[in-house]
């Protein structure tokens, strides 16, 4: 039985460990478009790991692809609660919004990208 199988069966909390290896698992998965699969091990790893940015933003990219554009936005929010230091999901968020027509929460969105991206990059000393 695969493992991501038991784990959903036993409901056992999973480790950081385990959880190195699913997330490659479930990189392979989307690198191979098998887009089903990986939703569903993300869904079952995201149970231990509900605020997990990566794993979040795995999620949001696999629901945009698919076209639920609100379910990827709903996600995306979750994670920027957890997280609001992240340019990239500002910008995903923006074009999720722009896809659903909200173009003044997009306007916003990619603002804050941009200023969530500029000051991170201005605070580094090359």
């Amino acid at each position: 039985m695969p493992f991501f199988l038991t784990l959903m069966i036993t409901n056992k909390k999973i480790s950081t460990f385990e959880l190195k290896k699913i997330n490659q698992k479930i990189d392979v998965l989307i690198s191979q478009s098998n887009f089903d699969e990986a939703k569903r091990l993300l869904e079952i790893v995201l149970l231990s790991y509900p605020s997990h940015p990566d794993l979040l933003s795995k999620l949001a990219t696999i629901l945009f692809i698919q076209k639920d554009f609100n379910s990827s936005v709903e996600i995306i929010k979750k994670s920027l609660e957890k997280n609001p230091y992240q340019p990239q999901a500002f910008n995903n968020l923006g074009i999720a919004l722009i896809e659903l027509s909200d173009f003044k929460g997009a306007e916003e969105a990619l603002y804050r990208a941009d200023r969530k991206s500029t000051r991170l990059n201005s605070s580094h000393e090359w």
